[in-house]
């Protein structure tokens, strides 16, 4: 599953750039805290057919921006294996089986 701490700083921009009173503050985090619940629910529904390797380059591609060099060290494969670990993982993502759309 993917972790929700991992998504929460993913978005956690948007968090830091509210401006006003802290009600308005407290209240945006509890509405971005919600969003970010549901999208990472999403985000697991749409990998979960990816082998795990695929999987976790995506996600370090896309949530952590790691380069495909860094992903490759990280893995310990090869920078191939990751772009096509990637590929993969991009195909998977925009295949018609309504949930990736």
């Amino acid at each position: 599953m993917l972790d929700r701490l991992t998504a929460r700083a993913f978005a956690g921009g948007v968090s830091r750039s509210l401006h006003g009173c802290r009600e308005c503050q407290f209240i945006s985090l509890q509405e971005d805290a919600a969003m970010i619940d549901t999208a990472v629910e999403r985000i697991d529904r749409m990998l979960a057919g990816l082998p795990t390797r695929a999987r976790r380059a995506f996600l370090l591609n896309r949530l952590e921006g790691l380069p495909r060099q860094m992903i490759a060290e990280r893995l310990g494969v090869s920078q191939g294996t990751v772009e096509r670990d990637l590929r993969r993982a991009f195909i998977h993502c925009l295949a018609p089986s309504g949930e990736c759309r």
